[in-house]
């Protein structure tokens, strides 16, 4: 699988140093993850910014406007933050989550002392304040208690909340508008938001989504989250397929797809192809065709894989162990060596294929990186067992 387009503008940056909660790490977008070609992961290269300033979530972005709004939460009411009355008692100043964002982001500048948004939410909207919290709970959850707890690092909780919570932000600042543009689109709409601290960029594209496609992509954006920035095709590759393909699901077999994903061939159309593949399979084989590819990448191919290839490929011929080996043996001169190899294993039994999947997992295990007479020589030593079954003896 070669890479996957994953063009996380909210989540580009290292979230802070010094994180007590090892979960809590920043995420970073990745754009060289490498793969093994067939698995069609993979779309055009792209990046996101990598600036976290005070501007990136408005956590310390405030306007002589903005703090007058917030001083007339207060002021209306005639009462201190830690004394404002219940929403009977108050004029509703911020019936929107946007418009209570940019609230809480002058009251708690410079860091997120718990109750530092009560001079917000106190004048807030019941909705309003159910979309925030969220927001709130992340920031509290990954920055405060997390990544900046006992950390003086300056920026810190910007950063974090930038790396961590944007996602929640963005959904809070998007005010439940969807659109009809799919989670792909999103990702390519984000990618063209010049500066990846751009919330009302990043807010545009969100709200463009169909409500299906924010639901894949919030799928996305947390898993990435909660697996501390790696690439999604290593990750996340089933939640990154599924936005890419506009989660589609057809009839296909995991070998139907894999059959066809390897036939994409043309660089210009080879990810779109792969991804079209990817779609007209069902939801069962979409998750073995991924589990299967994931394994190959994880493991470099080294013979550990065997198991989930041949539950890939569900063999259905009549040839014997031996007899794949033979046919594996031709591939060597083939143009296309890894779908010859996949063919020779769906020409054999079921029970043969395993037979030939326990002695390639042996050999991988135990007899890594020979060939010719020292792998023959290794393999009779140390999978006797396994060689001997394959034979048939």
């Amino acid at each position: 699988m070669r890479k996957i387009i994953f063009i996380m503008v909210l989540l580009s940056l290292v979230a802070c140093g010094n994180d007590t909660n090892p979960s809590a790490t920043g995420v970073t977008a990745q754009n060289d993850a490498s793969g093994d070609g067939a698995g069609n992961l993979d779309a055009a290269d792209g990046s996101a910014g990598s600036d976290a300033t005070s501007d990136s979530t408005g956590l310390n972005d405030s306007s002589t406007a903005d703090v007058a709004a917030v001083d007339d939460a207060v002021s209306d009411t005639g009462a201190s933050a830690d004394d404002l009355g219940t929403p009977a008692d108050v004029t509703i100043k911020y019936q929107q989550c946007s418009d209570l964002l940019m609230c809480t982001t002058i009251a708690c500048a410079g860091g997120i002392p718990l109750g530092c948004e009560k001079v917000c939410t106190q004048v807030a909207s019941p909705a309003a304040k159910t979309q925030l919290q969220p927001v709130l709970d992340c920031l509290d959850t990954w920055c405060r208690k997390g990544a900046c707890a006992g950390n003086s690092l300056p920026n810190c909780m910007d950063q974090c909340a930038f790396a961590k919570c944007g996602l929640a932000q963005i959904k809070c600042n998007a005010d439940g508008k969807s659109g009809a543009a799919d989670c792909g689109s999103a990702l390519t709409c984000l990618n063209k938001c010049n500066n990846a601290s751009s919330l009302t960029c990043s807010t545009d594209c969100y709200a463009a989504v169909s409500a299906q496609g924010q639901t894949d992509l919030d799928a996305l954006f947390s898993c990435m989250i909660a697996n501390g920035g790696t690439n999604p095709a290593d990750s996340c590759p089933m939640q990154a397929l599924k936005c890419t393909s506009g989660a589609k699901t057809g009839t296909k077999t995991c070998w139907d797809t894999l059959n066809c994903a390897m036939m994409c061939k043309d660089p210009a159309t080879k990810d779109q192809c792969g991804l079209d593949c990817y779609g007209q399979a069902t939801a069962d084989a979409q998750t073995q065709y991924v589990k299967t590819f994931k394994c190959l990448q994880d493991t470099s191919g080294n013979g550990q894989c065997v198991g989930e290839i041949v539950a890939c490929i569900a063999p259905d011929g009549t040839k014997a162990c031996l007899d794949m080996i033979t046919c594996s043996q031709a591939c060597a001169n083939s143009p296309d060596k890894d779908l010859c190899n996949f063919q020779c294993i769906k020409s054999g039994s079921l029970a043969e294929a395993t037979k030939l999947g326990a002695l390639l997992q042996c050999q991988g295990t135990n007899c890594p990186g020979l060939s010719g007479q020292e792998q023959l020589t290794c393999t009779k030593t140390k999978c006797t067992a396994q060689l001997n079954s394959c034979l048939g003896q």
